[in-house]
């Protein structure tokens, strides 16, 4: 069930970024980029695996390579310009990136909890 909704997710985010990444070049690059990359990321902090993130990242890459390719009329969503290779490069790399981080452990609250052989033991 959960599943669903992230890969419907991405794909909704990756239709929405697809159109508008070039509305105003940098700035619409750059707010897709962070649209996909919170997308992804909040999924990758609540869930404790990557099942949900890896999901919403293939909604989101399959949506940007079915509106990469031309339509009925010969127009293209992704161009082959600054903005669109930007868009694609940094999309893919970014969702890479959040899901090959590694999870990391918790932090002990106390400096005692840390290690048992701490240097602050007594060796007779």
């Amino acid at each position: 069930m959960w599943s669903i909704a992230a890969l419907l997710s991405g794909l909704v985010v990756g239709a929405i970024t697809t159109t508008y990444h070039s509305a105003w070049f940098p700035g619409g690059v750059i707010i897709s980029i962070l649209v996909v990359m919170a997308l992804v990321a909040g999924l990758r902090v609540i869930s404790p695996t990557r099942v949900l993130a890896t999901w919403a990242a293939v909604g989101v890459v399959v949506v940007m390579t079915a509106l990469a390719g031309f339509d009925g009329q010969g127009s293209v969503l992704i161009a082959s310009n600054t903005a669109g290779l930007v868009f694609l490069g940094s999309i893919t790399l970014v969702t890479l990136v959040i899901l090959a981080w590694p999870r990391l452990a918790p932090r002990a609250t106390r400096y005692d909890e840390v290690s048992s052989d701490s240097e602050r033991s007594h060796s007779s």
